[in-house]
């Protein structure tokens, strides 16, 4: 971990538990210093827990009411480098994972690009792809990957236009 190793060979975490039992996660990357957990530390005395709607660039809906977040991040700039940020949304839903991702389309990197594969579609200024693994419940499994996509609004890539009403059964 130091200054010519920008990226820590990876990501750098800091994970802690709070008086309610939940869990809060700190992710250091790109972070140019020689005492990343030093500064991942320091960060963490400032964090106050709690639940603050963060407005993202896409909504879901269509999707089961038993559909669950699991894990939402927004990385500045995107975790490969490719762009100013990326949206990453993964749903739990009847046994099963359902993964969004967004980006600027102008810059950014798909999916398939990066190895992995998975339906993306281009509209208002950004690209989103679905991935999904698992069992899912019969209204999802239409046999075409490509119809999560349905699911999937893209809003546009200035933060004017983003929504904190992001999952809409």
């Amino acid at each position: 971990n130091s200054r010519s190793d920008p990226t820590n060979g990876g990501d750098t975490y800091l994970a802690w538990q709070i008086g309610t039992g939940r869990w809060l996660e700190l992710n250091g990357y790109y972070l140019p210093t020689d005492d990343i957990l030093g500064d991942l530390h320091h960060i963490a005395t400032s964090v106050v827990a709690g639940e603050k709607p963060i407005a993202l660039p896409l909504r879901l809906s269509g999707l089961p009411q038993a559909a669950a977040p699991l894990h939402v991040s927004l990385d500045r700039p995107a975790r490969d480098g490719s762009g100013p940020w990326e949206v990453n949304v993964e749903m739990t839903v009847g046994g099963g994972t359902i993964m969004f991702s967004v980006a600027p389309a102008a810059g950014g990197k798909s999916w398939e690009s990066a190895g992995l594969r998975g339906p993306c579609k281009d509209d208002n200024g950004l690209v989103g792809c679905a991935l999904a693994a698992g069992p899912l419940p019969p209204s999802l499994t239409t046999g075409n990957p490509a119809d999560l996509l349905d699911d999937l609004t893209l809003l546009g890539p200035h933060e004017t236009l983003w929504t904190t009403q992001v999952i809409n059964p």
